[in-house]
């Protein structure tokens, strides 16, 4: 904002088509207040608090305001006075009720002019079409983003509910290896050098490899007690930063995260720098392939996709569909 020069934005991380929505400034996952939700045990930042304009209050320089859902409902014009009154009050955080995809288009219409909005994928979907309506130009550049075919890894950081269901089912067929905490703590990089190994003599089989320090909550809380939250956690990043490069540099070119924070680590390693969007794989979760480098990857927040997201990734890459 301050180098935008704006006084005001938005916060919306909405995305109805996925459970997330936001009413009263609270946000819920599948009608369940985030804090009731498998977020009250992320292990960097547990979720202990729905009401978004407290959890932005305590982290920012400015104060928030919500843009209740009648007003929303109300149309453009009504959340546009909203937001003039917010600002004139000296509000810089406005956190809009949004419970359906048709409140996402509205504030798309609404949010259109400003500098700078920050949500999630639900809000910039809705900006997008909104976009393609405006120039009449609404020409699909997805075929830009689909995977091309080529070594695949699978890479699980997360501890959520639902990716732990994901590795499992995965588990049940494919090749897995569970990575061990102790020695991500003792010697990160070296004991990637030794799980690249084992990977490079399973890497013909029927699947691709996983790679996964997930693991349900009660484990979670072991490790963080023995190491410490900051100490687990970082460890388990500098593995797979470690790795993800390894396998990049032997040929490895096809990326499946699943983890917010381990899809951040991979990206950075590998030095993402963009990408295009491909076709969805599960909502909020699309293929990506690299603006400068020959890479596909599939970035997963925790607890998005169903229990078989894994396999549906890879149906989309060329040469694997009949296997899955």
């Amino acid at each position: 904002m301050k180098e935008l020069g704006a006084d005001m934005t938005v916060i919306c991380p909405a995305l109805p088509i996925n459970g997330r929505t936001v009413y009263k400034g609270y946000l819920f996952i599948n009608d369940v207040l985030l804090n009731e939700s498998g977020m009250r045990n992320h292990p960097l930042n547990p979720m202990l608090d729905a009401c978004l304009m407290r959890l932005m209050d305590a982290q920012a320089l400015g104060k928030s305001g919500n843009v209740p859902e009648q007003t929303v409902i109300g149309g453009c014009e009504a959340v546009r006075a909203k937001l003039a009154e917010l600002r004139a009050s000296g509000i810089s955080y406005a956190v809009p009720d949004t419970l359906t995809d048709a409140d996402l288009d509205i504030l798309a219409d609404a949010f259109f002019d400003l500098p700078l909005v920050t949500g999630g994928s639900g809000l910039g979907g809705a900006i997008a079409r909104r976009y393609a309506r405006e120039t009449g130009k609404a020409v699909s550049a997805t075929c830009l983003g689909m995977p091309f075919g080529g070594k695949t890894i699978l890479l699980s950081g997360s501890c959520s509910e639902m990716t732990n269901r994901q590795v499992a089912a995965y588990a049940r067929r494919g090749f897995m290896i569970k990575t061990d905490i102790d020695r991500c703590v003792a010697d990160a990089e070296g004991y990637a050098s030794e799980v690249f190994q084992v990977l490079v003599t399973h890497a013909e089989g029927s699947l691709p490899p996983l790679v996964s320090a997930t693991g349900p909550p009660e484990e979670l809380k072991i490790i963080q007690s023995r190491f410490g939250v900051e100490t687990s956690s970082r460890s388990v990043e500098r593995f797979f930063a470690s790795l993800a490069v390894q396998l990049r540099n032997a040929g490895w070119d096809h990326f499946i995260i699943a983890g917010g924070e381990t899809s951040s680590i991979v990206s950075q390693a590998l030095h993402v720098s963009g990408f295009y969007i491909g076709s969805q794989i599960a909502p909020g979760v699309p293929w990506v392939r690299t603006l400068d480098k020959k890479l596909s990857l599939a970035l997963k927040s925790g607890n998005f996709g169903s229990e078989d997201f894994f396999f549906k990734a890879l149906s989309f890459v060329p040469g694997m569909g009949k296997v899955v």
